[in-house]
């Protein structure tokens, strides 16, 4: 194998494939990356075994083949080379040889033929295209309410489904729980679509990976894995084996009090109010005495106490609350909008965060124990 390759190509590719490598001790081949020339393509591979990238980027291909090789070495070198154009060259040895004007280096790779095959889907039976920033957007407003668990595989991902024409994407941890739904003519489906959950890790490198607004993400599902796909990245991800729990009974069928405040404002207090809180992150959210505000107070017996007064506009029953301030924030920060409004019906039931004019994002919060 022997190509040519700009030194921003190679980068942009590196750092889309490198959080895929890994490392057990029976397969130390995962550490390395896979760089395959051949019909007229430079085709770059990383996997854990649990997922995979490819990139294809571009390139002037001398002589064609494949070579695997150290991501971590390889990377770091790439990086600090100063000269644009970069050859690669690997030797019979499983060596491969980086080449500069001024600069040259020999580093040990393995057989290629080591490298564990990337398995195609089991059936192609259904897909989903849509935009990618949607995707990204989707996942991101429910990814904060993951949670890895080795007890609870199910809930440790984003559960996807359809429902009503519209795509539904639901992330719980028992303590909060976000759902959003996508309805746009933009989306294209084909076939039936299943539920399936994504996993946590797998949906952390899908955000970062798929988020060129223009791009078009194709998905597609099988019972044991999914592949996102767009013109130059490949995806490969397996798909965990669980039934998620029934959402909707966490979801408040009634609402007795509704307090709608500037978002930004309470994020600001509860980041203020917290530095008191103690050791539960619990955060408590009352009326104040004369209307028209709320108060946030914290205490830590061994530091102080604060409060901090947000004006706010009622509706109903508003309640005392105690909040994991935490899990309050996070919910927050999934809105983009300037107004929130919390729904509640008592101390001990689940919180609503809602938008006050848009109903396809929703976040739940459970209070804790006034």
């Amino acid at each position: 194998m022997k190509c040519i390759i700009l030194k921003n190509n190679l980068i942009e590719a590196l750092t889309l494939v490198e959080r895929a490598t890994g490392f057990t001790s029976n397969l130390p081949i995962l550490k390395n990356i896979l760089v395959n020339a051949c019909d007229g393509k430079i085709v770059i591979t990383a996997t854990n075994l649990e997922i995979a990238v490819e990139h294809t980027l571009s390139g002037k291909i001398l002589e064609e083949g494949e070579c695997a090789f150290p991501c971590t070495l390889f990377s770091s070198i790439i990086k600090n080379i100063p000269s644009e154009r970069i050859t690669i060259e690997s030797n019979d040895l499983f060596q491969i040889v980086i080449t500069t004007d001024n600069y040259d280096a020999t580093i040990q790779g393995q057989d290629a033929k080591d490298f564990p095959p990337i398995p195609p889907l089991q059936n192609k039976g259904s897909s989903i295209t849509m935009p990618s920033y949607m995707l990204k957007d989707a996942l991101g407003a429910v990814f904060p309410a993951t949670h890895y668990s080795e007890i609870r595989p199910e809930i440790s991902g984003v559960y996807v489904h359809y429902k009503d024409e519209g795509l539904v994407f639901v992330a719980t941890d028992s303590f909060r729980l976000a759902e959003k739904t996508l309805r746009a003519k933009e989306i294209v489906y084909e076939g039936h679509i299943d539920s399936f959950i994504i996993p946590f890790r797998a949906v952390e490198e899908i955000v970062r990976i798929f988020n060129q607004k223009e791009e078009l993400v194709i998905l597609e599902i099988d019972t044991n894995q999914i592949i996102l796909r767009t013109a130059n990245t490949r995806f490969v991800s397996r798909l965990i084996d669980g039934r998620f729990p029934d959402y909707q009974a966490i979801i408040p069928k009634e609402t007795k009090g509704f307090l709608t405040i500037n978002r930004e404002e309470l994020i600001n207090a509860i980041k203020l109010t917290s530095s008191l809180s103690g050791k539960a992150n619990d955060i408590a959210l009352r009326m104040g005495e004369h209307g028209g505000h709320i108060e946030l107070y914290s205490r830590d017996a061994s530091v102080g106490e604060n409060h901090y007064r947000v004006p706010i506009k009622q509706k109903g029953n508003i309640v005392p609350l105690m909040f994991n301030w935490k899990y309050l924030l996070d919910g927050l920060k999934i809105y983009t909008c300037e107004e929130i409004t919390l729904g509640m019906t008592s101390s001990d039931r689940p919180v609503s965060v809602i938008h006050p004019s848009d109903a396809s994002l929703l976040y739940i919060v459970m209070p804790l124990r006034l």
